[in-house]
Protein backbone atom coordinates (compact mmCIF):
# COMPACT_ATOMS: atom_id res chain seq x y z
CA UNK A 1 0.00 0.00 0.00
CA UNK A 2 1.61 3.53 -1.00
CA UNK A 3 1.40 6.30 1.49
CA UNK A 4 -1.82 8.27 2.06
CA UNK A 5 -1.95 11.77 0.99
CA UNK A 6 -1.69 14.59 2.85
CA UNK A 7 -4.43 16.42 3.93
CA UNK A 8 -2.53 19.66 2.87
CA UNK A 9 0.54 20.84 0.62
CA UNK A 10 3.85 20.36 1.94
CA UNK A 11 6.56 23.05 0.50
CA UNK A 12 9.68 22.56 -1.20
CA UNK A 13 12.87 24.72 -2.41
CA UNK A 14 13.39 25.70 -6.25
CA UNK A 15 16.22 28.31 -7.62
CA UNK A 16 14.63 31.02 -9.07
CA UNK A 17 15.97 31.06 -12.86
CA UNK A 18 15.13 32.95 -15.92
CA UNK A 19 16.56 32.79 -19.34
CA UNK A 20 18.41 36.15 -18.41
CA UNK A 21 19.84 34.72 -15.73
CA UNK A 22 24.29 34.73 -16.43
CA UNK A 23 25.67 31.70 -15.87
CA UNK A 24 27.53 30.97 -11.73
CA UNK A 25 25.28 34.08 -10.80
CA UNK A 26 23.84 33.83 -7.59
CA UNK A 27 20.12 32.07 -7.70
CA UNK A 28 17.20 33.39 -5.16
CA UNK A 29 15.81 30.67 -3.55
CA UNK A 30 11.73 30.00 -3.25
CA UNK A 31 9.67 28.18 -1.07
CA UNK A 32 7.14 26.62 -3.40
CA UNK A 33 3.82 25.06 -3.06
CA UNK A 34 1.31 23.38 -5.34
CA UNK A 35 -2.42 23.87 -5.23
CA UNK A 36 -4.63 22.11 -7.34
CA UNK A 37 -2.03 22.07 -10.08
CA UNK A 38 -1.11 25.72 -9.97
CA UNK A 39 2.56 26.88 -8.66
CA UNK A 40 2.13 29.09 -5.34
CA UNK A 41 6.01 30.54 -4.68
CA UNK A 42 7.38 32.88 -2.04
CA UNK A 43 11.03 33.90 -1.68
CA UNK A 44 13.76 32.49 1.46
CA UNK A 45 16.05 36.01 0.79
CA UNK A 46 18.64 33.35 0.46
CA UNK A 47 20.79 33.13 -2.79
CA UNK A 48 22.85 30.21 -3.60
CA UNK A 49 24.57 29.47 -6.94
CA UNK A 50 23.48 26.32 -9.13
CA UNK A 51 26.62 24.65 -8.71
CA UNK A 52 26.21 24.83 -4.30
CA UNK A 53 22.60 23.66 -5.09
CA UNK A 54 21.43 20.01 -4.05
CA UNK A 55 17.70 19.40 -5.06
CA UNK A 56 17.93 15.89 -3.12
CA UNK A 57 18.82 17.48 -0.01
CA UNK A 58 16.34 17.58 3.51
CA UNK A 59 14.57 14.89 2.07
CA UNK A 60 13.97 15.94 -1.00
CA UNK A 61 12.91 19.33 -0.49
CA UNK A 62 16.48 20.83 -1.67
CA UNK A 63 19.13 22.32 0.23
CA UNK A 64 22.78 23.82 -0.38
CA UNK A 65 25.81 21.68 -0.61
CA UNK A 66 29.04 21.74 1.57
CA UNK A 67 30.82 23.80 -0.92
CA UNK A 68 28.58 26.69 -0.24
CA UNK A 69 31.08 27.60 2.39
CA UNK A 70 31.29 27.03 5.88
CA UNK A 71 27.86 27.91 6.81
CA UNK A 72 26.17 26.15 4.76
CA UNK A 73 24.95 24.26 8.01
CA UNK A 74 23.46 27.33 9.15
CA UNK A 75 21.14 28.03 5.65
CA UNK A 76 20.30 24.68 5.54
CA UNK A 77 18.57 24.89 9.08
CA UNK A 78 17.15 28.15 8.25
CA UNK A 79 15.81 26.80 5.12
CA UNK A 80 14.29 23.84 7.03
CA UNK A 81 13.09 25.93 10.07
CA UNK A 82 11.60 28.71 7.24
CA UNK A 83 9.04 25.69 5.60
CA UNK A 84 8.35 23.64 8.62
CA UNK A 85 6.52 26.79 9.99
CA UNK A 86 5.16 27.49 6.80
CA UNK A 87 3.80 24.08 6.81
CA UNK A 88 2.66 24.22 10.42
CA UNK A 89 0.84 27.31 9.65
CA UNK A 90 -1.40 25.88 5.99
CA UNK A 91 -1.72 22.63 7.74
CA UNK A 92 -3.77 24.08 10.79
CA UNK A 93 -5.57 26.73 8.62
CA UNK A 94 -6.55 22.87 6.19
CA UNK A 95 -7.98 21.75 9.69
CA UNK A 96 -10.18 24.43 10.29
CA UNK A 97 -11.55 25.26 6.77
CA UNK A 98 -10.55 21.74 4.90
CA UNK A 99 -11.53 21.23 1.23
CA UNK A 100 -11.54 25.20 0.85
CA UNK A 101 -7.77 25.38 0.63
CA UNK A 102 -7.39 27.80 -3.11
CA UNK A 103 -4.59 29.17 -4.77
CA UNK A 104 -5.69 32.90 -3.48
CA UNK A 105 -5.37 31.50 0.20
CA UNK A 106 -1.95 30.24 -0.24
CA UNK A 107 -0.84 33.48 -1.65
CA UNK A 108 -1.96 35.57 1.81
CA UNK A 109 -0.65 32.52 4.06
CA UNK A 110 3.09 32.60 2.26
CA UNK A 111 2.82 36.58 2.65
CA UNK A 112 1.20 36.09 5.89
CA UNK A 113 -1.22 38.65 5.09
CA UNK A 114 -5.18 37.89 6.67
CA UNK A 115 -6.53 34.83 5.58
CA UNK A 116 -10.22 36.02 6.82
CA UNK A 117 -13.06 36.58 3.80
CA UNK A 118 -16.23 38.25 4.39
CA UNK A 119 -17.88 35.47 3.47
CA UNK A 120 -16.44 33.42 6.19
CA UNK A 121 -15.58 30.61 3.45
CA UNK A 122 -19.09 29.53 3.26
CA UNK A 123 -19.63 27.62 -0.11
CA UNK A 124 -22.48 29.13 -1.99
CA UNK A 125 -24.70 26.17 -3.06
CA UNK A 126 -24.87 24.60 0.10
CA UNK A 127 -25.20 27.98 1.64
CA UNK A 128 -28.31 28.13 -0.20
CA UNK A 129 -29.34 24.31 0.51
CA UNK A 130 -29.11 25.55 4.26
CA UNK A 131 -31.59 28.52 3.50
CA UNK A 132 -33.84 25.85 1.93
CA UNK A 133 -34.14 23.79 4.31
CA UNK A 134 -34.27 26.50 6.88
CA UNK A 135 -37.63 27.77 5.37
CA UNK A 136 -38.50 24.58 5.28
CA UNK A 137 -38.54 24.13 8.90
CA UNK A 138 -39.82 27.19 9.70
CA UNK A 139 -43.30 26.46 7.26
CA UNK A 140 -42.24 29.76 4.92
CA UNK A 141 -42.37 26.96 1.79
CA UNK A 142 -43.71 23.52 1.11
CA UNK A 143 -42.01 20.17 0.29
CA UNK A 144 -42.29 20.49 -3.65
CA UNK A 145 -41.06 24.28 -3.07
CA UNK A 146 -38.10 22.76 -1.25
CA UNK A 147 -36.94 19.95 -3.54
CA UNK A 148 -37.69 22.15 -6.95
CA UNK A 149 -34.74 24.59 -5.15
CA UNK A 150 -32.46 21.75 -4.10
CA UNK A 151 -32.75 20.51 -7.68
CA UNK A 152 -31.88 23.75 -9.13
CA UNK A 153 -28.89 23.94 -6.90
CA UNK A 154 -27.71 20.78 -7.88
CA UNK A 155 -28.03 21.95 -12.13
CA UNK A 156 -26.01 24.93 -11.20
CA UNK A 157 -23.32 22.51 -9.45
CA UNK A 158 -23.72 20.61 -13.29
CA UNK A 159 -22.99 24.44 -14.66
CA UNK A 160 -19.86 24.74 -12.42
CA UNK A 161 -18.47 22.07 -12.99
CA UNK A 162 -18.95 21.42 -17.22
CA UNK A 163 -18.07 24.88 -17.53
CA UNK A 164 -15.20 24.91 -15.24
CA UNK A 165 -16.53 27.81 -13.55
CA UNK A 166 -15.85 26.33 -9.96
CA UNK A 167 -13.31 27.47 -7.75
CA UNK A 168 -11.72 25.83 -4.96
CA UNK A 169 -13.80 22.53 -6.34
CA UNK A 170 -14.71 21.83 -9.83
CA UNK A 171 -18.44 22.24 -8.41
CA UNK A 172 -18.29 24.94 -5.77
CA UNK A 173 -17.66 28.65 -5.46
CA UNK A 174 -17.58 30.75 -2.14
CA UNK A 175 -20.53 32.98 -1.62
CA UNK A 176 -18.54 36.22 -2.59
CA UNK A 177 -17.58 34.57 -6.13
CA UNK A 178 -20.87 34.99 -7.09
CA UNK A 179 -21.61 37.60 -10.05
CA UNK A 180 -23.57 38.93 -12.82
CA UNK A 181 -21.80 37.50 -15.26
CA UNK A 182 -21.89 34.05 -13.79
CA UNK A 183 -25.14 34.35 -13.23
CA UNK A 184 -26.15 35.18 -17.01
CA UNK A 185 -23.12 32.63 -18.34
CA UNK A 186 -26.06 30.17 -16.03
CA UNK A 187 -29.02 31.38 -17.67
CA UNK A 188 -27.19 30.88 -21.36
CA UNK A 189 -26.29 27.77 -20.33
CA UNK A 190 -29.51 26.28 -19.44
CA UNK A 191 -30.81 27.65 -23.17
CA UNK A 192 -28.49 25.77 -25.10
CA UNK A 193 -27.19 22.69 -23.41
CA UNK A 194 -30.17 21.92 -21.23
CA UNK A 195 -32.37 23.63 -23.63
CA UNK A 196 -34.96 25.03 -21.09
CA UNK A 197 -37.20 27.60 -21.16
CA UNK A 198 -37.91 30.57 -19.71
CA UNK A 199 -39.89 30.14 -17.48
CA UNK A 200 -38.46 27.31 -16.05
CA UNK A 201 -35.26 29.52 -16.18
CA UNK A 202 -36.78 31.75 -13.63
CA UNK A 203 -38.11 29.07 -11.41
CA UNK A 204 -34.58 28.00 -11.14
CA UNK A 205 -33.01 31.10 -10.49
CA UNK A 206 -35.52 31.90 -7.31
CA UNK A 207 -33.39 30.14 -4.58
CA UNK A 208 -30.00 31.69 -6.45
CA UNK A 209 -31.52 35.14 -5.55
CA UNK A 210 -33.24 33.90 -2.57
CA UNK A 211 -29.80 32.71 -1.44
CA UNK A 212 -27.96 36.62 -2.59
CA UNK A 213 -30.37 38.89 -0.65
CA UNK A 214 -29.91 36.45 2.33
CA UNK A 215 -26.00 37.02 1.83
CA UNK A 216 -26.57 40.71 1.10
CA UNK A 217 -28.04 40.98 4.04
CA UNK A 218 -25.18 38.81 6.44
CA UNK A 219 -22.68 41.41 4.84
CA UNK A 220 -20.89 38.15 2.42
CA UNK A 221 -22.02 40.34 -0.71
CA UNK A 222 -22.51 44.07 -2.00
CA UNK A 223 -26.01 45.75 -1.37
CA UNK A 224 -24.96 47.44 -5.09
CA UNK A 225 -24.41 43.69 -6.27
CA UNK A 226 -26.87 42.45 -5.06
CA UNK A 227 -29.62 44.56 -6.67
CA UNK A 228 -27.98 43.93 -9.99
CA UNK A 229 -28.43 40.28 -8.98
CA UNK A 230 -32.06 40.70 -8.54
CA UNK A 231 -33.12 41.94 -11.62
CA UNK A 232 -31.63 39.04 -13.82
CA UNK A 233 -34.85 37.07 -13.76
CA UNK A 234 -35.82 37.06 -17.83
CA UNK A 235 -38.32 39.52 -18.49
CA UNK A 236 -41.21 37.65 -20.88
CA UNK A 237 -42.75 39.51 -23.25
CA UNK A 238 -46.21 40.05 -22.56
CA UNK A 239 -49.36 40.21 -25.40
CA UNK A 240 -51.53 43.10 -25.07
CA UNK A 241 -54.16 41.62 -27.83
CA UNK A 242 -57.30 41.37 -26.28
CA UNK A 243 -59.46 38.47 -26.53
CA UNK A 244 -56.63 36.15 -27.24
CA UNK A 245 -58.80 32.82 -26.36
CA UNK A 246 -55.49 30.68 -26.86
CA UNK A 247 -54.34 32.54 -23.49
CA UNK A 248 -57.56 31.52 -21.31
CA UNK A 249 -57.42 28.16 -19.45
CA UNK A 250 -59.97 26.84 -18.25
CA UNK A 251 -60.57 23.64 -15.91
CA UNK A 252 -62.44 20.25 -17.24
CA UNK A 253 -64.82 18.75 -14.91
CA UNK A 254 -62.42 15.76 -14.60
CA UNK A 255 -59.22 17.85 -13.34
CA UNK A 256 -61.72 19.93 -10.86
CA UNK A 257 -62.25 16.63 -9.43
CA UNK A 258 -58.63 16.11 -9.37
CA UNK A 259 -57.84 19.03 -7.46
CA UNK A 260 -60.54 18.49 -5.02
CA UNK A 261 -59.46 15.21 -3.84
CA UNK A 262 -55.66 16.78 -3.79
CA UNK A 263 -56.87 19.41 -1.58
CA UNK A 264 -59.01 17.28 0.21
CA UNK A 265 -55.69 15.35 0.92
CA UNK A 266 -52.66 17.65 1.21
CA UNK A 267 -51.17 18.31 4.57
CA UNK A 268 -49.09 21.35 3.60
CA UNK A 269 -50.90 24.22 5.23
CA UNK A 270 -49.87 27.38 3.08
CA UNK A 271 -50.26 25.21 -0.03
CA UNK A 272 -53.95 24.16 1.25
CA UNK A 273 -54.77 27.97 1.85
CA UNK A 274 -54.22 29.00 -2.10
CA UNK A 275 -56.38 25.93 -3.20
CA UNK A 276 -59.12 27.27 -0.68
CA UNK A 277 -59.11 30.79 -1.83
CA UNK A 278 -59.52 29.02 -5.35
CA UNK A 279 -62.52 27.09 -4.34
CA UNK A 280 -64.35 29.62 -2.17
CA UNK A 281 -63.96 31.82 -5.68
CA UNK A 282 -65.44 28.67 -7.69
CA UNK A 283 -68.60 28.20 -5.25
CA UNK A 284 -69.14 32.23 -4.88
CA UNK A 285 -70.49 31.86 -8.60
CA UNK A 286 -66.80 32.72 -9.97
CA UNK A 287 -65.31 35.87 -8.20
CA UNK A 288 -62.00 37.70 -9.46
CA UNK A 289 -58.98 37.50 -7.30
CA UNK A 290 -58.98 40.70 -6.25
CA UNK A 291 -62.43 40.21 -4.54
CA UNK A 292 -61.06 37.69 -2.85
CA UNK A 293 -57.98 39.37 -1.35
CA UNK A 294 -60.32 42.31 -0.54
CA UNK A 295 -63.16 40.44 1.20
CA UNK A 296 -64.49 41.02 4.86
CA UNK A 297 -66.36 39.08 7.62
CA UNK A 298 -68.60 41.92 7.34
CA UNK A 299 -69.50 41.16 3.37
CA UNK A 300 -70.78 37.93 4.75
CA UNK A 301 -74.33 36.64 5.87
CA UNK A 302 -74.36 33.61 7.29
CA UNK A 303 -78.27 33.23 8.21
CA UNK A 304 -78.89 34.18 4.22
CA UNK A 305 -75.96 32.32 2.99
CA UNK A 306 -75.20 35.41 0.82
CA UNK A 307 -72.15 37.31 -0.13
CA UNK A 308 -73.17 41.64 -0.38
CA UNK A 309 -70.01 43.25 -1.65
CA UNK A 310 -68.78 46.14 -3.84
CA UNK A 311 -66.96 44.58 -6.63
CA UNK A 312 -63.55 46.08 -7.26
CA UNK A 313 -63.63 46.04 -10.71
CA UNK A 314 -67.11 46.92 -11.62
CA UNK A 315 -67.94 49.25 -8.54
CA UNK A 316 -71.43 47.75 -8.48
CA UNK A 317 -72.83 46.04 -5.03
CA UNK A 318 -73.99 42.88 -5.44
CA UNK A 319 -75.66 39.71 -3.47
CA UNK A 320 -74.16 36.56 -4.52
CA UNK A 321 -75.70 33.27 -3.01
CA UNK A 322 -73.45 31.46 -1.52
CA UNK A 323 -73.66 27.63 -1.78
CA UNK A 324 -73.06 24.86 0.87
CA UNK A 325 -69.22 24.12 0.00
CA UNK A 326 -68.47 28.06 -0.19
CA UNK A 327 -70.08 28.20 3.27
CA UNK A 328 -67.98 25.22 4.50
CA UNK A 329 -64.69 26.83 3.54
CA UNK A 330 -65.79 30.12 5.55
CA UNK A 331 -66.49 28.06 8.41
CA UNK A 332 -63.61 26.74 8.44
CA UNK A 333 -61.78 30.00 8.84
Amino acid sequence: MGKAARPFPTGHFRLYKTRQTKNDRPLVVQIEYAVKSVAVRRSTGISVKEKDWNPNENKGRGGVRASYGPDYRNINSRLTKSVSELDSKIAAWCEKYPDRLTVEIMRALLDDHPTTREDKGIEFVSYVSDLLKSELDRNKIGQSVYRNGLSAMKIFREFLKSEKRGTYAPDSIYISEISTELIESHIKWRREIKDNSDDTINHALTPILKGCQQAMVMGYIPVALNAAIQKMRIIKTVSLQKNDESSVKHLSKKELECLIKFYTEDKEARRKEYIEMFLFALYACGLRVIDIITLQWSDIDFDKRTLNKIQVKTKNRNVIPLSDQAIGILEQW
